[in-house]
């Protein structure tokens, strides 16, 4: 599985951490690079956090990934609006703080 971790804050250790779970990630740290990896690089799933730098309200970075995107995203994030973005664009959560095991279970479990 190949992973583009979107975080500004944990995302390089995040993206390290899934490593050593057999997950190949790569990280980025803001919207405008996001945009720029979805475009360039194939996928099997993102991890999202709401609070990039240069993003845009959270529902409209779900949409913006959701447009380059058609795999699996899992927001992963402290914002407190995380779990209702999340419901309502009908993908993933894990809220911060998470374990990768629990990041990991997310990203492989079966999602409508």
């Amino acid at each position: 599985m190949r992973v583009l971790v979107a975080d500004d804050a944990v995302g390089v250790a995040t993206a390290f951490a899934l490593h050593t779970e057999g997950v190949e990630a790569v990280a980025v740290a803001t919207c405008a690079d996001l945009d720029a990896a979805l475009r360039g690089v194939t996928v099997d799933a993102v991890v999202l956090d709401l609070r990039l730098p240069d993003a845009p309200d959270p529902d409209a970075l779900v949409a913006l990934v959701r447009l380059r995107h058609a795999g699996r995203i899992v927001v992963a994030s402290g914002d407190t609006r995380a779990r209702d973005v999340a419901h309502r664009a009908g993908v993933a959560c894990v809220t911060k703080p998470y374990s990768v095991e629990a990041l990991v279970a997310a990203l492989r479990e079966e999602w409508p």
